[in-house]
This record gives structure tokens, sequence and C-alpha cells, in this order.
């Protein structure tokens, strides 16, 4: 039976590295129509300068998507895109989204005249950008402001480039969102990561304060390095890491992943193996160890890919990260429920792995359509995660006393 709950809780929790994209924005409650057939491409030859009056005038170079769907093959691409967003019943504002296209500019063309122009992309400084909501900012274009008026119908011309140094584009598709819904979505995640950090902030604080105190104890510096990894995923997952720490260099997103996944790894894996007391055993001990220490592999396997110019694949980042988290927790858990009897502190260890796992599985479940996908359960990945290391905090201080009575005697 205990075997069976660690295998449950291991798998629940291997969803956790990427469970928390922007609520509003994984939720896609804004986004009322998802234009692909509708747009038309052509050619965007290199050295060959075409106007936007040629453009909108030359009716026959277009390729309909409808008639001939585009597909990415992973070679450097410059095309421009034509989209038609029929006439609304009432004036509205709106955001476009587009992939991960490193350079998107955006004409925005009505009675045939351009009433609106803005640059986005992944590899677009922010200063030079004018519409920046809180979303992953490595994953896609970025969402750009247009007014669509009443009765009147609007063109959207795009001149996209890539080169595909970060993630591969594929498809060719834009998406509307309703702007007052994406700024109200924005509050709300903004106030619900404000919380989140403070707390984590909070626990680091306190953890680096016992450790200075008590170096011997090297459970508390662990503890703060997979607070901190954990807490800078989130921050990257959320686009604030380019808005606030390098806005002129958005690039430095795709590095700081590649950095802090393993990081917070290798960190969780050291502090379950002193806060536990593994030992120099065989069995979960040492399978801890090395699946701590395998976790740093993934720092030279993504990062001397990227610097070459040809990084490896989000799939392959995932799978790494699986399979390391996989060995960690179930190792840790095994552990954990193998010490819990006589051992307090192991018990506030599976209680943390339960709170984690049930805030995986709700937000797993709003994924797959078992519960709603509304802020609280999309949310919940993270509130699992701060209460278990609100938990694991009270387990160290309670490890700490626990050993402090057994040096008096």
């Amino acid at each position: 039976m205990t075997r069976t709950i660690a295998r449950c809780l291991s798998l629940l929790l291997l969803c956790a590295p990427p469970g928390a994209l922007a609520a509003f924005f994984f939720r896609g409650d804004a986004a009322f129509p998802v234009l692909e057939d509708e747009i038309s491409y052509r050619e965007d030859r290199a050295g060959h300068e075409t106007s936007i009056d040629d453009l909108i005038a030359d009716l026959d170079g277009w390729v309909s998507q409808k008639e001939k769907p585009f597909r990415g093959t992973g070679a450097p691409i410059r095309l421009w895109a034509r989209v038609d967003v029929p006439a609304q019943g009432t004036q509205r504002k709106v955001f476009l989204r587009t992939g991960a296209w490193e350079r998107a500019e955006f004409f925005v063309l009505r009675d045939g005249r351009v009433v609106g122009r803005e640059t986005a992309g992944t590899l677009i400084p922010w200063p030079q950008r004018r519409s920046i909501p809180m979303t992953p900012a490595a994953f896609h274009a970025g969402l750009v402001a247009i007014d669509l008026p009443a009765r009147s119908q609007t063109t959207i011309l795009a001149r996209l480039a890539t080169d595909n140094r970060f993630v591969r584009v594929t498809r060719l598709r834009f998406s509307l969102w309703d702007a007052a819904e994406v700024l109200d979505g924005e509050r709300s995640d903004r106030l619900f990561q404000c919380a989140f950090h403070a707390v984590m902030l909070a626990l680091m604080s306190g953890g680096l304060a016992f450790f200075l105190r008590d170096r011997r104890e090297r459970s508390y510096a662990y503890f703060v390095l997979a607070l901190a990894g954990s807490s800078f995923i989130q921050l990257l997952l959320y686009g604030v890491t380019v808005e606030a720490l390098w806005p002129s260099h958005p690039a430095w997103d795709y590095y700081a992943m590649w950095i802090a996944i393993p990081v917070a790894l290798w960190s969780f894996a050291g502090f379950s193996r002193h806060y536990l007391a593994t030992g120099r055993g065989g069995g979960p001990g040492t399978l801890l160890k090395w699946a701590g220490n395998s976790a740093l592999l993934l720092l030279p396997a993504g990062l001397l890919p990227l610097a070459a110019g040809s990084p490896a694949s989000l799939r392959f980042a995932l799978l790494g990260t699986m399979l390391a988290s996989l060995a960690i927790i179930a190792s840790a858990t095994a552990i954990a429920i193998r010490r819990a009897g006589p051992d307090r502190a192991a018990r506030w260890f599976l209680a943390a792995m339960l709170c984690c796992g049930a805030g995986v599985l709700v937000t797993f479940a709003s994924w797959v359509g078992v519960l709603p996908e509304v802020e609280w359960t999309l949310d919940a990945n993270q509130v699992g995660l701060a209460l278990a290391a609100i938990l694991l905090s009270v387990g160290l201080v309670v490890r700490s006393r626990e050993r402090a009575i057994l040096e008096r005697r």
C-alpha cells in the first residue's frame, strides 16, 4: 500500500515543473476567435523590399491556408501574413496573439490605409514594445493591441520572421483576445503572484537565518536553494523575469530556464537527503543522490546547444525534467514513508508531498476537463507548492529541536 501511494504521488508531481502558466493566458477565456483558415501568406524574399501599398494591391500573390496550410520545417522563415477580421457588432479593443516568432511587425489597415503599427516578437526588447501583459514571454511573440470598429472591416498584415533559434515555429495562426478580460486576468495574476512570492521569500529568509545560525544543518541551505529555484521558474513562466530583470535581453529567459530547472531539482534532492538523513546505505538513498547529481547534466545538455545555435527542443527539456523529478521524488517519498512511524520530521515531509501532489492533481484535472478551468484550479499547483514549503519549514524546525534534545542527552 505504501509503495502504491509513493508511486501515485511521484506521478502527480511529475507535472509540477510546467504546471503554472499565466492563469488567464492558459485558460484562454479571453480568446474569442482563433484564426487559421482565414489567413493568407506569401514569401518575404530577403533583399526585396515590398511596400505596404504593393501588398494591398497584389491580391494574386497570396496563398490561402485553407487550401495550403503553412508548415514550418525548422529552417529560417521570412513571410507576410494577411487576415481580414470581419466587422464587429460593437466597437471593441482586442489583443492579437501569434506564435513564437522572433520578430513580428503588425500593420493594421482600414479602408486601404495603415491606421496602426506595432512590433512584437520573442527576441524584441521590451522597451521597443507597447503591449506587454503578464504572459510566458518566451513562447509567443506577444499580445498586440488593436481597435476593431463597429461597422468597418479590419485587415491585418504581419511581417513575420524567425531563425528558430530557441523555439521552432511550425504553424501559422492568430487569435483575438478581449482586451478588458485580458487586463482583468492580468491584475488577478499579479495579485496572486505577489502573495505567492511573498510567502516563498519569507520562508527563504527564515531558512537562511537558521542556516547562518547553525551551519552544520545543511538542510536549510538546500531548502533555500530549492525554494529560490522553484520561485524563479514561476517568474519565468509568468514573464516577470524579462519584464523586471532583463527587459533589453529577452533571450536570457531561455538560458535562465535551463539553469533554474536543474538547480531546483538538484537542490531538492540535496535537501531531501539531509532532511531525511539517508546516510550511505543503498536503496532509495543512493538513488536519490545519483538522481540529484544527474539533474545537473541538464545544464550542459541545454546550455551547450543554445550556445552552438542549435537549441534542444522543449520536449527534450520536459522529458529530462520529468525523469529527474520521478527519480528524486519517488526516492524521497519512499524514504519518508518508511520512516514516518518513529520520525516526526518524516511525517511533515509526507504531508508536504501530499499538499504538492494534491495541487498538481487539481491543476492537471482542470487541463483535461475534469474540473473547470478557473483561476483557483489553475493556481492550485502553486498553492500546493507554497503549502508544501510551509510544512517543510515546520518540519525543519521540528527536526532541529529533536536533534538539539539528543545532543543535550
